[in-house]
């Protein structure tokens, strides 16, 4: 891609908050990979694709999800991948998705990024003594519609206590390079 104009850049953050003692555990910064999914949502939407489209048919391209999985391995991020290696599920089966909570667009006239900021979080009753070694950005609550994924590095990788709150912050960054 010689001169290239825009770049768009993905990093995830997660907080771990402990409730009792108050204060912050754990605090992980990492770049993910956006997948295909996340790259084509972008160029419809530049495209023009999505003219004369309800609300829904564009949520289907929309990241409204988080997946949690425990995935510690030699298998890197794709752009590729739909799904997490080891996404959680619950009792019945179904995935244990967390919904986006907060989105936040930030720019300037004078800036040479956007920056849109999608926001979860994992309350202090769910997921107890789960293994937090992997994250995806979802449009569905239930099918392989992964938009971004990351693993992060052993050393980051957590079990999740009781009295914990886990923040996770997906930045997209689109970028005049």
């Amino acid at each position: 891609m010689d001169n290239a104009q825009i770049a768009m850049y993905s990093n995830v953050y997660v907080v771990r908050h402990n409730m009792k003692k108050g204060g912050i555990i754990q605090k992980i910064g990492i770049k993910n990979r956006v997948t295909s999914l996340g790259l084509t949502s972008i160029a419809k939407l530049l495209s023009g694709s999505f003219t004369n489209v309800t609300l829904n048919d564009v949520n289907i391209f929309v990241p409204n999800y988080v997946a949690i999985g425990s995935y510690v391995g030699q298998t890197s991020v794709s752009c590729s991948d739909r799904q997490l290696e080891i996404e959680y599920v619950n009792n019945e089966n179904k995935k244990e998705r967390l919904p986006i909570v907060q989105r936040n667009f930030n720019f300037t006239q004078d800036s040479s990024a956007v920056i849109l900021e999608l926001k979860s979080y994992i309350m202090e009753e769910q997921m107890v003594n789960y293994r937090i070694s992997e994250l995806g950005l979802f449009t569905n609550k239930d099918d392989n519609t992964c938009w971004a994924r990351v693993i992060l590095p052993s050393q980051s990788a957590f079990i999740k206590e009781q009295g914990e709150i886990v923040d996770i912050v997906w930045k997209i960054i689109i970028a005049s390079v």
